[in-house]
């Protein structure tokens, strides 16, 4: 009957491998750099992939200037560089005037006498407040003398930026009496509200989950009815976003009976017979056991970023404590998580830690497990995982 320990020291030496995905158009970062490389403004014009749109009609008797060519958008994001040139079809604008407040942040190509050069009218920048800008562009003087004073509308919308996913659910098998963990990242929360959804094996379309409104949809003791498809709709700024997307398949929660550490092995590892697959392995380098690595939910190759236990002091009825704080606990009936303490490195003795006994407090929630010491009892502290023998 064999028992696999794990000890948990107060310090883990860590590494964290990060990539941040921002969804940001390729045609920005290429207009950025062909201003950069000013005065090749035409060529510049010439980057956009976006279709244009013609104004006006060109006439061949009169002389006149021809259609308007706008390419770019009027619509942008507080934030985000936009850009909208202004060309025409035969003729060459020369000298144009502005009538109208352009949206904070922005700025034309015009010299001081009003004057484009080679003929295209640049509008770029990257606006700072949101509304409607209604601008008139009049172009005074052509490259074909004898043209008319022609007029161009733009109507400038500038609104904030919608939510920016940075981390999506991922579908789970989990065990029969474990817990589920959905979670969502943005890379700004501020003003965001979240509504999970699922969709049962009995239901035909998404419904709201009562009560599951934060950026983590946790579920301690699983049951079979949990297993379905999940999504959370995000809304910032008025404006919506659905992970998984309603193109893309949803999040689905298979729920298993059965050795909970057993299935999540087989679900973490191809071959879940493997020595790097064992209960004591480290295969990601994160000085974190396959063990622990379940026991605190976390991803077995894939090193976690930082180092926990967190270590703070808090004061509580006028006596100091020491707090460690572990990211929250994987409840199963097969795996023992316990706190010990002693007061003897070298002793091979270590006490149980229990709640509310010599000063000792002990918290789990949905977030954390913290472990609160008294100073003044100077001790060694640890967390030992044991695997339950059947």
């Amino acid at each position: 009957m064999k028992k696999l320990l794990a000890k948990l020291t107060l310090t883990w030496p860590g590494i964290a491998l990060c990539l941040f995905l921002q969804r940001t158009p390729l045609i920005k970062s290429l207009v950025e750099v062909e201003f950069a490389l000013a005065p090749r403004v035409l060529h510049a014009a010439k980057v956009f992939v976006a279709s244009a749109v013609s104004v006006g009609a060109y006439n061949t008797v009169t002389g006149a200037t021809g259609d308007f060519q706008v390419t770019g958008s009027v619509r942008g994001v507080v934030g985000e560089r936009m850009t909208v040139a202004v060309q025409a079809e035969r003729a060459t604008p020369r000298k144009v005037e502005i009538i109208g407040d352009l949206p904070p942040g922005m700025e034309t190509n015009q010299d001081s006498d009003g004057e484009v050069p080679n003929g295209t009218v640049l509008i770029f920048g990257i606006p700072n407040q949101t509304g409607n800008y209604p601008v008139k562009l009049r172009v005074l003087t052509w490259g074909v003398p004898t043209a008319p004073v022609r007029e161009l509308d733009l109507d400038f919308n500038i609104t904030l930026s919608g939510p920016q996913i940075t981390r999506a659910p991922v579908s789970q098998r989990v065990v029969d009496g474990c817990r589920l963990r959905l979670e969502v990242e943005l890379a700004d929360e501020t003003g965001a509200t979240f509504q999970w959804q699922s969709r049962r094996s009995d239901n035909v379309g998404f419904a709201d989950i009562a009560g599951a409104t934060s950026r983590v949809y946790i579920v301690p003791n699983v049951t079979a009815e949990v297993e379905g498809s999940y999504r959370v709709v995000v809304r910032q700024n008025n404006l919506v976003e659905v992970v998984p997307a309603p193109a893309d398949a949803p999040v689905f929660v298979t729920v298993q009976s059965g050795p909970a550490l057993q299935v999540w092995t087989e679900s973490h590892f191809d071959d879940p017979t493997s020595e790097t697959a064992g209960a004591l392995s480290d295969p990601d380098g994160d000085s974190l056991p396959n063990l622990l690595e379940f026991v605190f939910d976390l991803e077995p190759q894939m090193p976690d970023a930082g180092k926990f236990p967190v270590i703070s002091t808090e004061v509580i009825q006028a006596t100091p404590y020491r707090l460690l704080t572990f990211p929250a606990l994987r409840p199963c009936a097969e795996i023992e998580v316990s706190a010990e303490a002693t007061n003897d490195l070298n002793s091979s003795q270590w006490t149980p830690l229990v709640d509310g006994e010599n000063g000792v407090v002990i918290e789990q929630t949905m977030e954390n497990f913290v472990l609160k010491l008294p100073l003044s009892a100077r001790q060694f502290s640890r967390l030992r995982v044991r695997i339950i023998d059947p």
